[in-house]
């Protein structure tokens, strides 16, 4: 019996001056932001991806453990995450005017990604 797998290729976003500002793979998230390159972040280290509608529009996402990556910023940029999560409940916090793709878009993408992978390593395959 042969096994099937999808083939995904890693996704780029960028940033409005055309610098690397998010890509997508099976790995997980590479996001390069305000908060500086966090490098990869893996699906299983995201707890939740949020949509967020009303102004501004966002992408909020919410982390697992926050420490193991908290340890990649300066202290400013600590300082900043941990304001996001105690006024919006995520660690990460993606705008539209960051971005030069629709947020829904956005969004539409990193579900795909994060319930075919994040399912996938969390069942141990």
């Amino acid at each position: 019996m042969k096994s099937k797998f999808l083939v995904y290729k890693p996704i780029l976003f960028y940033f409005k001056s055309n610098h690397p500002c998010l890509i997508i793979s099976e790995e997980g998230i590479l996001y390069n932001s305000f908060l500086g390159n966090l490098g990869i972040i893996s699906w299983l280290e995201i707890e939740k991806i949020d949509f967020i509608q009303f102004a501004p529009k966002s992408i909020h996402i919410k982390l697992n453990n926050f420490d193991s990556i908290k340890c990649r910023l300066s202290l400013f940029k600590q300082k900043v995450s941990e304001l996001y999560f105690k006024q919006k409940g995520a660690q990460i916090i993606i705008f539209q005017q960051q971005i030069n793709i629709p947020l829904e878009e956005l969004y539409s993408e990193m579900m795909k990604y994060q319930n075919q992978f994040g399912s996938y390593i969390k069942k141990g395959f």
